[in-house]
């Protein structure tokens, strides 16, 4: 497995072909809606390798855990290691092509309106948090943008 921080890359022909990448590889988002938020939420997404647009991708979103939160869009990237470690490994970036977002959950908010010391709850009586139906807008705006599996929204 290639570790973070250490893109791996094959030259044919005198053209580099990327085989493995790394959380340096995600490219800076924000979304921004000011007519049903009040502030812009930052993201961070990979295209498959050789993105194709004639193609179709499934769409992986990693939501942070609480400790992540903040707006500087690097938080989010950088504790689980080994799950993108095993996600951008050669092996699978190119066995299960897909694009990968993981936005940013702002310091003070929650993906979930729900108080931290409340315990077990039924997410059907608990409202959508901005935070959440922000992460959901940003999927509808890669929809539009990218060539994406709708059916494969993870």
């Amino acid at each position: 497995m290639q570790p973070i921080g250490e893109s791996k890359s094959i030259n044919i022909n005198g053209i580099d072909i990327k085989t493995s990448a790394t959380t340096s590889d995600f490219l800076y988002g924000s979304y921004e809606d000011s007519t049903k938020y009040e502030h812009a939420m930052p993201y961070r997404y990979i295209l498959p390798v050789n993105y194709d647009s004639s193609k179709e991708y499934p769409i992986l979103m990693y939501l942070h855990g609480a400790g992540r939160r903040g707006n500087d869009n690097e938080n989010q990237l950088n504790n689980p290691k080994p799950l993108f470690d095993r996600l951008l490994s050669e092996e699978n970036i190119n066995k299960y092509p897909c694009i990968i977002v993981a936005p940013q959950c702002p310091e003070g908010e929650q993906w979930v309106d729900t108080p931290w010391g409340k315990g077990t709850y039924k997410v059907s009586e608990v409202p959508v948090s901005d935070e959440l139906s922000m992460a959901k807008d940003i999927i509808l705006d890669f929809e539009n943008r990218f060539s994406v599996d709708t059916d494969r929204v993870i």
